[in-house]
């Protein structure tokens, strides 16, 4: 029972250090806010959200978009996305896509689930092309029968480097898609089985 006791203060004691840190690093975060540090604005805003201050989040966040700062914009699209309100969505995703071609992605979803496809599939191109492998995946999966250059093909390229993101996210394909078992998967699906991918385990027994 003292064991017992002991881990639960000492829980406590860690609990309490943590929350003291998430403090100090918004404090911190709030002072280079303050003095123009964009940056620090993004991290002031995502603190915040993460502690569910979304609307005090809003003011550094937009603060950080104004000078240029693309996550913000992401952010501040998911907000607004998140209260059902897409117009204010859409708006904040077109320019964090302007600010930077990888993150088109989370546009080209929004379009995706309002039936875009076609606008969409060119955003998961543009998301791919800059290196974004979730863009790659959602690209393949609007456009799965196109035969010319595609996410897939990306992945595939980034897998044979062993990059496990890229490896895991084929192998999510695969089982998507419904694609037959070949030669063009199974070493994929054997990197992503090394990386611990259990459905790719399961497809090689």
């Amino acid at each position: 029972m003292k064991l017992y006791g002991c881990f639960n203060f000492l829980s406590f004691v860690i609990l309490l250090s943590s929350s003291f840190r998430a403090l100090s690093s918004v404090e911190s975060f709030k002072r280079n806010c303050d003095k123009g540090d964009m940056m620090e604005c993004y991290f002031l805003g995502k603190s915040l959200l993460n502690q569910g201050k979304t609307k005090e989040a809003r003011v550094p966040l937009k603060k950080a978009y104004e000078n240029g700062d693309s996550k913000a914009c992401e952010l501040l699209g998911e907000i607004a996305e998140k209260e059902g309100d897409l117009v204010e969505a859409e708006k904040y995703y077109i320019l964090s896509c302007k600010f930077r071609e990888s993150d088109c992605d989370q546009l080209a979803g929004l379009f995706v689930s309002s039936g875009r496809y076609g606008e969409a599939k060119d955003l998961y191109r543009k998301s791919c092309s800059a290196d974004n492998l979730y863009g790659c995946a959602s690209w393949e999966l609007v456009n799965a029968k196109e035969k010319e250059f595609s996410g897939e093909a990306r992945l595939k390229e980034s897998c044979n480097k062993n990059i496990k993101t890229a490896c895991n996210l084929i192998s999510d394909l695969f089982f998507e898609l419904k694609r037959e078992k070949s030669n063009i998967y199974l070493p994929h699906l054997k990197k992503a089985c090394d990386f611990g991918h259990k459905q790719a385990c399961e497809a090689l027994k």
